[in-house]
């Protein structure tokens, strides 16, 4: 391997430019990780909950149905803490393990507020006064008082578990250490009462009651503790040296408390009534009573929940509603294909849920897409392939390996990562019956990005232990030399007449672009990862804002970058795949569900076709009682759908999605099985987005 001497100059720079997307879960049909509640808080508008992994937003119980329904996207890609909080008005906090998230608007968007640390407890005095505490003591207490636009910390050491906000204004600080008391917001604490409390309940006329398994395992502080002043004071009500894990307080003067394995109720504190035995590893996360006094404890197989007098406890799963791993995402032909949990699922155009592709067992490790309308993907035994839609698949090369695909190219040839461990972790196969042999003679490869050019060749990025940098090949991958002196790079991608060559710019971040071979560089965007070219020629980035990553895009070779505006998802590290199908939208693959984007506007500069437009009118009539009738004129054509939401956010109804030509179209959607009520008729096209509000009558 020669040695280049040459260096690279870097030219010009570019912004992106923020835009909204229309964002929601493509995940009917896949299957979910396992998830359960661990927090549970009554708010004005009913018992909220929060999941225990960052794929899932707050849930709202719905007591009409017995049912938890989720409010909102994932709270930006963050994992969230066991702080959730309410306020008088309907407020919404999380704590994250970055931060603070707000909500004013039940849950439906969300607001970065706070220091960039881990919160695992929130309490909130008022509307504009809140208080929020670290998972570490290291943290501290910090307060805002002016809604948490601006944050100080009032306080050092802190490490609580919880923290309740009294009506009086008093702050209780509750953990394994017993609890603390403030009354000045924070800024300072005083012990009231020692031993391992896991649990406090506000009644009637400010008294208190304490869950307290002990103190350092000793049972003989345990019990039931309750308070008269404010907190100040603490003397052991009932169930003396049993330790008592969860405290609430239900309809009707009943305690009900989680003890020695049981749910137990009483009236007055002295008789006590086993209702309820808890298996001997099931843990009550968290126990709240909603407003008509139904009970509901938090655990790891569902929520338990009972009524008035609390001797018939239910579980409901309900509140189970995991997310899946998805481990890369590909379209061919308008199918859309995804990895989760070793299967590979596919949802064809126009079909509203996602089936698992027959005949793949449970080894799948990714997908990508390949040549024309092909699909690769790597398994436990090989590399299979697919032109057909994944109807029928192929031995595509590495028999019996168990490899991940880089990629795969007009000529045969696949990359692929796996298999014997001295071949560097990177290796190449032209076929079925092709041996697999080393991608380039480097020593110790530890990173491979692979593009194709129109001409059949190639080119890679290669970083290994001895070289950085970007190389070509003119014969389909089966030899190579280095495309311009050497570059610390990243994801590659090629344009459509072979003349430009996208990759990363690293280690300080950027896409960039050559047209003369590599000599010279200029900047597209800054603080970008390159992570593909789609199919419709989009490139596609991850746009570093951390320790999140933002989908950034560009539709016209890199001249101008869009990039998406808040609350889009946030995505952390774990993203494994974007791509885009024909009709524009956004497929972006992460480790909290599959997210699908729709631009609400086209991106449009002087080298484009003028812009489509459309104008939708309707609902007709309105009111209405069983069909809705809507009215779409465009100037071109597109593909467009239209949803039905509920006032809670929730998809009701559907229609579409359907291609449409240039002129005017009427679309109806039959509401007849819906209650009267309040609803916005969504359509969402390739054009744009438009809202109607309409109401239903019977």
């Amino acid at each position: 391997m020669r040695n280049v001497l040459l260096s690279c100059v870097f030219l010009g720079a570019a912004a992106a430019s923020a835009q909204p997307i229309d964002w929601r879960f493509d995940i009917e049909g896949l299957p979910a990780d396992s998830t359960f509640l661990i927090g549970l808080v009554n708010g004005p508008d009913g018992l909220y909950g929060l999941p225990n992994t960052y794929g899932l937003g707050v849930q709202l119980y719905d007591s009409s149905a017995d049912e938890w329904q989720q409010l909102t996207y994932p709270l930006e890609g963050f994992s969230p803490t066991r702080a959730l909080a309410v306020g008088p008005s309907g407020d919404l906090w999380v704590g994250v393990d970055r931060g603070l998230r707000h909500s004013t608007d039940g849950g439906r968007t969300w607001i970065r507020r706070g220091p960039d640390d881990a919160f695992n407890v929130v309490a909130i005095l008022s509307p504009s006064h809140i208080v929020a505490g670290g998972a570490r003591s290291e943290v501290g207490a910090y307060s805002s008082r002016d809604g948490g636009e601006t944050w100080s910390r009032v306080s050092d050491a802190l490490g609580f578990q919880q923290m309740e906000a009294l009506e009086s204004g008093t702050l209780l600080g509750v953990g394994s250490g017993g609890i603390s008391r403030s009354t000045d917001g924070g800024a300072t604490w005083r012990p009231v009462l020692a031993g391992r409390v896991t649990s406090v309940a506000e009644g009637a006329e400010g008294v208190l009651l304490a869950a307290n398994q002990g103190v350092g395992g000793d049972p003989t502080r345990a019990g039931l503790y309750r308070s008269v002043d404010d907190g100040a004071t603490w003397q052991l009500a009932a169930l003396p040296q049993t330790p008592v894990t969860r405290v609430v307080l239900g309809d009707g003067g009943a305690t009900v408390v989680v003890a020695d394995g049981a749910v137990l109720v009483s009236t007055d504190l002295d008789t006590w009534t086993t209702v309820f035995d808890l298996d001997e590893d099931v843990v009550a996360f968290d126990a709240a009573a909603d407003a008509s006094g139904r009970v509901h404890l938090a655990t790891p197989d569902g929520v338990l929940a009972a009524s008035a007098p609390y001797s018939s406890w239910s579980l409901n799963r309900t509140g189970q509603r995991g997310v899946p791993d998805v481990r890369g995402v590909a379209v061919a032909e308008g199918t859309v294909f995804s990895v989760v949990q070793g299967w590979l699922f596919r949802r064809g155009a126009g079909e509203p849920t996602w089936g698992a592709v027959p005949g793949l067992v449970p080894t799948v490790v990714n997908v990508v897409e390949g040549p024309a309308a092909s699909v690769y993907v790597g398994t436990a035994a090989g590399v299979l392939r697919s032109v057909n839609g994944g109807e029928t698949w192929d031995l595509a090369g590495f028999e019996g390996d168990s490899v991940s695909v880089v990629a795969a190219l007009p000529g045969g040839r696949v990359f692929a990562q796996g298999g014997p461990t001295d071949s560097g972790g990177y290796r190449t196969s032209g076929g079925p019956d092709d041996e697999p042999g080393p991608v380039v003679e480097f020593e110790n490869p530890f990173y491979l990005s692979v593009a194709a050019t129109p001409d059949g060749g190639a080119v890679a990025c290669v970083r290994s232990d001895t070289y950085e940098g970007l190389w070509s090949s003119r014969d389909g991958g089966g030899t190579w030399s280095p495309f311009g002196p050497p570059l610390p790079c990243g994801g590659v991608a090629v344009s459509d007449d072979g003349s430009t060559v996208y990759t990363t710019r690293s280690p300080s971040f950027g896409v960039v672009a050559s047209d003369d071979g590599g000599r010279t560089w200029r900047v597209l965007v800054e603080n970008a990862a390159l992570y593909r070219r789609g199919r419709d020629g989009t490139l596609l980035a991850g746009y570093l804002d951390f320790p999140t990553i933002d989908v950034v895009w560009s539709r016209d070779d890199g001249a101008t970058w869009t990039r998406t505006s808040r609350p889009g998802p946030r995505l952390k590290y774990g993203t494994w795949g974007m791509t885009t199908d024909g009709d524009g939208d956004l497929y972006v693959a992460t480790s909290h569900g599959l997210m699908r984007g729709a631009p609400t506007s086209a991106v449009s500069d002087d080298r484009r076709a003028p812009a489509l437009t459309f104008s939708l009118n309707g609902p007709h009539p309105n009111p209405v009682r069983d069909r809705a009738a809507f009215r779409l004129e465009t100037t071109g054509p597109t593909t467009a759908s239209l949803d039905v939401f509920d006032t809670l956010g929730r998809r009701v109804a559907s229609f579409g999605p359907r291609r449409f030509d240039g002129g005017v179209h009427s679309i109806v959607v039959d509401i007849s099985a819906l209650p009267p009520g309040l609803y916005l008729y969504r359509l969402s096209s390739t054009v744009g987005v438009a809202v109607r509000p309409g109401v239903v009558v019977r």
